[in-house]
């Protein structure tokens, strides 16, 4: 994995749509992902970037030119979250398919966790989910070197500048600019592949009105729930 042909690999090796399907049943339920930003958001540069589309033939050209032959991958995500269950047999079948071998992990949500915070763990790969909010820098916290949220474990100096640039940065275009590179040098470096986002499904009784006036908001689900009212 310290090989970026064979990281590369990996991601043009897997196929969103098929994990979407399984996961979530379509894209009525889920959409694919291109960047750790929200599709919604104003600083996602998801048309700038590498996107690692699903391209088996690339993934098998990258896997050759790797040198990596004969190893198995250790996958880890938590064996209570059924959509992570079929997200993962997907995986484990897209790379297969292309000539690298997954094996299954589940664990306790807990342990997975904490295996995610250990450098030296003996895991390959993990499947997680954030909810960070709307302001990009929140999302610092998944990649910066200091941080224990970066469970990757990455150290990029670049990465760590642009962010500490881009939290200061007042002028809205001079910020897309920083996190449309951080975003850039994230997918060159793949390590981190964005899958996919599954959406929020809300169930309300129809005795209850001002449900557009109260405005859906990620996190939160209701901007403001003053605005809600009975019939």
């Amino acid at each position: 994995l310290q090989n970026a042909d064979f990281r590369k690999a990996i991601f043009y090796g897997i196929n969103r749509t098929d994990i979407i399907n399984a996961a979530y049943g379509s894209e009525e339920y889920a959409d694919p992902a291109y960047s750790f930003l929200p599709n919604a958001n104003e600083f996602n540069a998801k048309d700038s970037i590498e996107k690692y589309e699903y391209n088996p033939e690339k993934a098998k050209e990258l896997l050759a030119s790797s040198g990596v032959t004969g190893v198995t991958l250790k996958f880890g995500y938590q064996a209570n979250n059924v959509p992570q269950q079929r997200q993962a047999a997907i995986i484990q079948q897209n790379l297969k398919e292309i000539g690298i071998n997954v094996e299954l992990a589940a664990g306790e949500p807990n342990a997975i966790y904490q295996q995610m915070e250990n450098a030296d763990t003996d895991y390959d790969m993990f499947l997680n989910g954030y909810i960070m909010g709307i302001d990009p820098d929140k999302y610092n916290a998944l990649f910066i070197s200091t941080s224990p949220s970066n469970f990757m474990h990455s150290n990029n100096p670049e990465v760590d500048r642009l962010f500490d640039l881009g939290r200061v940065e007042t002028d809205t275009a001079k910020r897309q600019e920083i996190y449309t590179e951080i975003q850039k040098i994230i997918q060159d470096d793949a390590y981190f592949f964005p899958l996919l986002e599954n959406k929020r499904i809300v169930v309300i009784n129809s005795s209850i009105k001002g449900v557009e006036d109260a405005k859906l908001v990620p996190i939160y689900t209701f901007e403001d729930m003053s605005k809600l009212y009975f019939e």
